[in-house]
């Protein structure tokens, strides 16, 4: 979820063998936000993960090219991840009342509470079309 991947691509791409495969599984806007609630979202979710941002897949491809791979295929996971958001969804409503509790008490720290708040506010970004998961591999060539 880099919001720019290029410079942990070339990493990648550095300390992989000649013709060894890069394999990613990653959450991803499918789009950037627009407006305010969905600005809001966002910024919940990046504060609690600690990003500033997050990329589109096609970001994520073009950095995968420029970082010097090849062969790049991305495979969209998000309807197969469905069932999973609904089912944090539901378990953060189970706990919301326990969290806020443990929270006033001090039991948990912010960034605790922050985690809590953006992984149940991705299941909203799913909801609205901002959030998605994909697979991508990316071959690094033989020689270059």
């Amino acid at each position: 979820a880099s919001p720019n991947p290029l410079s942990l691509y070339r990493e990648m791409h550095r300390i992989l063998k000649p013709g060894g495969t890069l394999v990613i599984q990653d959450g991803v806007y499918l789009r950037k936000p627009h407006g305010k609630a969905e600005e809001a979202m966002n910024q919940e979710y990046c504060k609690g993960f600690a990003l500033r941002s997050m990329c589109t897949p096609s970001e994520m491809m073009g950095a995968l090219r420029r970082a010097g791979f090849e062969s790049i295929i991305m495979i969209d996971k998000t309807k197969e991840i469905g069932p999973s958001m609904r089912d944090v969804e539901r378990r953060g409503k189970l706990v919301r009342s326990l969290h806020f509790i443990l929270n006033t008490l001090g039991l948990v720290s912010q960034a605790e509470s922050d985690i809590f708040l953006a992984v149940l506010n991705q299941k909203k970004m799913y909801d609205v079309g901002l959030f998605g998961y994909v697979a991508l591999s990316a071959r690094k060539p033989l020689r270059e």
